[in-house]
C-alpha cells in the first residue's frame, strides 16, 4: 500500500474525529436530556429549525438519538416534537444516503466490473 497525501489526509481526519469525540466524551459526559432542552430553547422561536438541523447532521456525529427525540417531547409537546423528530430523522437518513452515495461511487465502480451490475 502506497502512502499517498489521499491517505495522510484520511487518517489525519480520522486522528481529529477520535480526539474531538474523546474530549466531547470526557467533558460532556452527563449530558442529559434536561440540560439539551434548556439550551434548545434559548433560541426562541428558531428553536425547531436549529433542533431540526441538529438532529439532521446527528448521524455523522454519533451522538445518541434517544436524547435529541426525548429532547423535542421535553421542549415543543408530543405532537410537535413527533414531528420536527420525524423530520430530522428523514433529513438525516437522505444526507446519508447522498453522502455515501457521492462519496462511495468511486469504491462501487472499482468492484463491480461486471455486467450483470452495470443494470444495478
Amino acid at each position: 500500500m502506497k502512502f499517498t497525501k489521499k491517505w495522510l489526509f484520511i487518517a489525519f481526519f480520522v486522528v481529529i474525529i477520535m480526539v474531538l469525540i474523546l474530549w466531547l466524551h470526557k467533558n460532556y459526559k452527563g449530558f442529559s436530556p434536561e440540560e439539551f432542552r434548556n439550551w434548545i430553547l434559548r433560541w426562541g422561536w428558531v428553536a425547531p429549525f436549529i433542533f431540526v438541523v441538529l438532529y439532521t447532521l446527528r448521524p455523522f456525529v454519533l451522538f445518541p438519538s434517544s436524547i435529541f427525540a426525548i429532547t423535542s417531547g421535553l421542549s415543543f409537546g408530543f405532537y410537535w416534537g413527533c414531528l420536527y423528530t420525524y423530520l430530522g430523522s428523514l433529513g438525516g437518513g437522505l444526507l446519508t444516503y447522498y453522502a455515501i452515495n457521492r462519496f462511495g461511487r468511486f469504491k462501487k465502480n472499482k468492484q463491480w466490473k461486471n455486467e450483470k451490475y452495470e443494470k444495478v
